[in-house]
């Protein structure tokens, strides 16, 4: 497991010699699937059972570091939190032009909201932002464990190769927000594989501009970046 420090942004600690790398991570998916309740979880450390409605996106700044040896700086990393109802489908749809990953949620015990990603905002995310890199995300993790076997669905589907079918770059990461299991795996992951993408994709706009040909980003990027989680 990566170091991963947890505070709140502050530009003071930034300087010149050692400038942050900036991202904006969002969470998309149907209402009540849980997205607040784990960017709270990754945010505080602590479960927040009460629910309540996200009014169009809202927006919480973290300041986090990794261990990992593709980078050794801090990063400002920018959680969104969308809301799940049509009624702000415009808003959440312009919020996603400026992303650099999304966070496909869905409820492990709602098969309909699975549904509802598969067929609505994984299309969605396509449409206006097709370089972002997506991660498939399950919550609830741990009530799903403990249900019979008839009722564990996800058991005779293989989420990971899902993942790879929807574009899904990081792959499928099953959390549990209650008890925290795998959500710090899912964002430092998360974070790791969005600055590495990101490094490639400048690497070949580089080699484009000097006249190393055209490259096809769309096509070599889903099969050098496919992810999946190892939880």
């Amino acid at each position: 497991m990566h170091m991963w420090m947890r505070k709140k942004y502050d530009d003071s600690d930034s300087s010149e010699k050692n400038e942050p790398v900036y991202l904006t991570l969002a969470v998309v998916g149907d209402a009540t699937v849980g997205k607040t309740t784990l960017l709270y979880r990754v945010i505080t450390g602590r479960y927040k059972g009460e629910r309540y409605e996200t009014v169009g996106c809202e927006q919480e700044t973290l300041s986090v570091f990794s261990n990992h040896p593709h980078y050794d700086r801090e990063t400002q990393l920018e959680l969104v939190d969308t809301a799940g109802t049509e009624r702000y489908g415009a808003f959440v749809k312009q919020t996603l032009h400026h992303v650099d990953g999304v966070l496909l949620v869905f409820n492990a015990l709602d098969r309909g909201s699975f549904q509802s990603v598969v067929e609505k905002w994984n299309e969605l995310v396509d449409s206006v932002n097709p370089y972002c890199v997506k991660t498939l995300v399950a919550t609830h993790a741990d009530v799903y464990a403990e249900q019979s076997a008839e009722k564990r669905w996800m058991d005779s589907v293989d989420m990971r190769a899902r993942a790879k079918m929807m574009g899904c770059r990081g792959g499928f990461h099953a959390v549990s927000s209650r008890s925290g299991a795998h959500v710090e795996a899912l964002f430092v992951e998360t974070v790791d594989l969005v600055i590495s993408y990101k490094q490639w994709l400048e690497k070949c706009a580089d080699k484009e501009q000097s006249g190393g040909g055209v490259i096809n980003i769309r096509a070599s990027s889903r099969k050098e970046y496919h992810k999946t989680c190892v939880c």
